[in-house]
């Protein structure tokens, strides 16, 4: 219409672009999937092993922690909300087990009498005492013997009546498959035949070792002398239940079961080799400040680890700055060549710097010694204080290239 302002047409609008749904890649049949679903059952597997292993050791803690984390990880790794987990669990499960886990055990053996005598539960220490306590039944049968081997523990493998029965420390003589030539084992079905030549190199192990008949270890073990026949061996002391105690079937001696040392003490005090876990509260705490045997060295050792840590890291970036300060000066000349020599430890190994400085630095016949300071002989390595600089010192020309 004449005299009126008529705006432009509007513009035609842009196709709308339909999107197709897709399937989430957690539920999808690709070959991704499958892929993943092959994985997950790789972690599955290991963790399931870890299981039975926690529950045949009685850890239920960490049966109940390693269960967690098969179910978190599935969770995650099957369900569509989770896109973020995907990538964080991983981390945090090696953050769990590797720093989480260890932190907090280093803190409950830190509780406990945990040591080289004391490294059992208290079944496990009186099994170990019984086993130990063992001596040779008179005229008791004798059996063709083999020593054999399943994985890391050491065994035996008997001729009873024609029936192979082979067994461990911690597992009892079992009926088993195997070759019997010449009233003689040549194979042991699940087990490897120790060697003749091997048995020389670990006679003590051998002729230590007591394999028990049955799981009740007071119907005896089978041991031997000579690695090829096996005798019957009966434990020389008894456990009471109702004192607690293991008693000596020879003296009669009664040695109770102390719940404050972990140890089996008799009225005399004296203890048996081997005891168990328990907790003594801050008594590790105490002996070690109090006591001069261990706080001494424990002081000496942590202000020397805080000396180390601060010489280290903060005179190395100290001089490391001064030096670079210097060497990117242009009135400086030979800068080429400085900085050469500093690079050189990046061609290094750091143990074999560790080695060319003990060399040098060596009292009898050392660079140091013999050339800079023509023969003074300076303990430079004896010297516990003297040592601990030269260390500072190959750290410094180690870092001076940052």
């Amino acid at each position: 219409m004449a005299g009126k302002h008529t705006s432009a047409e509007p513009s035609a609008k842009a196709p709308r672009v339909e999107r197709k749904a897709t399937t989430p890649h957690a539920r999808s049949w690709s070959a991704g999937f499958f892929v993943k679903l092959v994985l997950m059952a790789v972690v599955n597997a290991l963790g399931i092993y870890v299981l039975i292993s926690a529950a045949t050791a009685s850890q239920w803690g960490i049966f109940a922690a390693m269960l967690a984390l098969i179910l978190a990880a599935d969770y995650v790794y099957f369900s569509k909300r989770t896109l973020a987990l995907k990538y964080l669990i991983p981390g945090l499960a090696f953050l769990l087990v590797f720093q989480i886990f260890v932190i907090a055990y280093t803190g409950y053996v830190a509780f406990t009498n945990y040591g080289d005598r004391h490294m059992l539960t208290k079944e496990g220490a009186t099994d170990a005492l019984l086993l130990r306590s063992v001596e040779r039944v008179p005229d008791s049968p004798q059996y063709p013997l083999v020593v054999v081997e399943s994985g890391d523990d050491l065994g035996f493998a008997i001729l009873d009546n024609g029936v192979i029965r082979a067994g461990t420390e911690t597992q009892p003589l079992e009926e088993v498959d195997g070759v019997v030539v010449d009233n003689k084992i040549t194979e042991v079905s699940g087990y490897d035949i120790v060697n003749l030549s091997e048995l020389g190199t670990r006679q003590n192990e051998v002729t230590e070792l007591k394999v028990p008949l049955t799981d009740d270890t007071e119907d005896g073990a089978i041991g031997t002398q000579t690695g090829g026949t096996g005798f019957v061996f009966q434990t020389a002391m008894h456990y009471d239940e109702d004192l607690d105690a293991l008693v000596s079937d020879k003296t009669g001696k009664v040695y109770v079961a102390n719940g404050d040392t972990g140890f089996f003490e008799a009225d005399d005090g004296e203890t048996l080799t081997t005891g168990w876990r328990v907790n003594v509260g801050f008594d590790n705490f105490s002996k070690a400040f109090a006591d001069q045997r261990y706080s001494q060295p424990f002081v000496k050792v942590l202000l020397w680890t805080f000396a180390f840590a601060f010489l280290s890291v903060a005179t190395t970036f100290l001089l490391g700055m001064f030096l670079a300060l210097i060497m990117n000066d242009e009135r400086m000349r030979g800068r080429k060549v400085y900085r050469t020599f500093m690079l050189l430890p990046y061609a290094f190994p750091a143990f074999m710097t560790a080695f060319l400085f003990a060399g040098m630095m060596n009292p009898k016949y050392g660079f140091i010694n013999q050339v800079l300071l023509g023969g003074a002989n300076v303990p430079w390595l004896t010297d516990p204080w003297l040592a601990k600089f030269s260390v500072i010192f190959v750290n410094l020309w180690m870092g001076f290239p940052y």
